[in-house]
């Protein structure tokens, strides 16, 4: 356990009931950058920023519950993680640091983006709200439209286009906040929303639902917003805990989705929801199989798997087109609808092509819809 504790950069003193720090282990000392005291030293000496809480800290030691953090705590060029913690023996607390100075930038990064999160949110509120005004002076003014003249039926109609345009722009700020969240997915989510109109247009869908899909598509992993940072962030494989947390991405996209009736929040919700779902039945979160599934969230899955299988994660390198292809080609009637993998390997080529375009094309320029 020592050792294992020492190779996760984490040391340790004991702390008595006097809130003196009892100094055994030289590491601890190395890590505060300090030489390690000859005899017992007060804890406020040591650590300033526990001044004010020495009731707190007492109560650790007598009662041998409860416990005290300190995050980012900079000592040097070092920074360090501050736990206090019960000991295995009365009387006597455990002094745990942890060195964290690794974890610091991305810390910084991250606190970044959630403040760019949250002002985004409060742009997107603030656009809601003028939304709901539009459509309140919009409500009015359709009560009095049999009584108005062609010149009113047309100022009517460009109304709703602005206001349709606005709600456009709405869902892909929405989607870039959730991409925002995974800072390694790059173009993921504007390449899945171009892949399904690929696949949907040749498989037969109308201009007007390859629209739909677009921009539902956009938002599959909106849901991501709620999944904790330690999760979503972590550069290697998911335990069976976390995964479970994970796939509650889906339903947290399909609720934040739910709040409003208008057909393509609707189908959002449905891609958000169900696009985990496998033809087979195995998938997730409800368990459907076969056309039970949604067609726009059959249509998600395979193109955000095929994404994902030729892209770089923190976890994992680009597989080859040939391989993802070859896991697909398996996937079929299991994971995946099988006419639309067939359907998919008509547009295969297109689809890596999207690897080549840049974010501004992947962003700013929308897909063609079909006639």
């Amino acid at each position: 356990m020592i050792n294992i504790l020492k190779h996760l950069n984490i040391y340790w003193e004991k702390l008595d009931s006097s809130l003196m720090i009892q100094p055994e282990n030289r590491d601890f000392w190395n890590l505060l950058e300090q030489d390690m005291p000859s005899g017992p030293v007060s804890i406020e000496d040591i650590f300033p920023e526990t001044i004010g809480v020495e009731d707190e800290l007492r109560n650790i030691v007598s009662s041998g519950s409860g416990t005290f953090h300190l995050r980012y705590i900079k000592r040097q060029k070092n920074f360090i993680h501050l736990n206090i913690t019960p000991g295995e023996a009365s009387r006597h607390a455990v002094i745990a640091i942890e060195d964290i100075t690794e974890d610091s930038v991305k810390h910084q990064s991250i606190t970044q983006k959630k403040n760019e999160t949250s002002l985004l949110k409060r742009q997107l509120e603030l656009k809601n709200e003028e939304l709901n005004r539009a459509y309140s002076k919009l409500d009015t003014l359709m009560n009095t439209i049999r009584s108005q003249n062609h010149h009113l039926e047309t100022e009517v109609r460009r109304r709703t286009k602005e206001l349709n345009d606005s709600r456009f722009t709405i869902i892909t700020t929405l989607a870039q906040a959730a991409e925002f969240r995974d800072m390694e997915t790059g173009g993921h989510i504007f390449r899945i929303g171009r892949s399904s109109v690929l696949l949907g247009k040749k498989y037969g869908l109308t201009s007007k639902d390859c629209e739909s899909l677009f921009y539902s598509s956009l938002l599959h992993d909106l849901g991501k917003i709620g999944i904790p940072d330690s999760i979503l962030l972590k550069p290697g494989p998911l335990n069976s805990q976390e995964w479970d947390l994970m796939r509650q991405h889906t339903t947290i996209g399909a609720s934040l989705l739910s709040n409003s009736d208008h057909l393509l929040f609707s189908s959002a919700r449905d891609v958000a929801l169900y696009h985990h779902e496998k033809w087979d039945g195995s998938g997730y979160p409800a368990g459907l199989s076969g056309e039970q599934i949604p067609l726009i969230g059959r249509i998600c899955a395979i193109v955000d798997v095929f994404d994902a299988l030729i892209s770089a994660r923190p976890y994992k390198k680009a597989f080859s087109v040939e391989y993802a292809l070859s896991i697909i080609e398996k996937g079929s009637g299991s994971h995946f609808d099988p006419s639309l993998v067939k359907t998919f390997k008509l547009v295969l080529d297109d689809i890596v092509n999207l690897q080549n375009d840049s974010m501004e094309e992947l962003e700013f320029l929308l897909p063609d819809f079909g006639s």
